[in-house]
């Protein structure tokens, strides 16, 4: 949605989905962001997410191979 940035549906969006797993019995959660995505990344990261791994050319996207950003948050 283009009005969406800033207005927190993002982050109402994800705790729900992390209240979730919680309930569900998840220990963690593992976020996977394209490399070329900073805002994402930075996004996880201020909701508790920590980098863990890059997988180096792990897609195709756009004629152009991109890498994959782990990053994990436990529950």
């Amino acid at each position: 949605m283009p009005d969406a940035p800033r207005r927190g549906t993002g982050r109402a969006l994800l705790t729900a989905i992390e209240d979730h797993a919680r309930t569900g019995g998840a220990h963690q959660m593992i976020a996977g962001i394209s490399g070329e995505n900073p805002d994402g990344q930075a996004f996880h990261a201020r909701m508790g997410y920590r980098h863990i791994a890059t997988v180096p050319r792990a897609g195709c996207k756009f004629g152009r191979y991109m890498d994959l950003v782990l990053m994990q948050k436990f529950l």
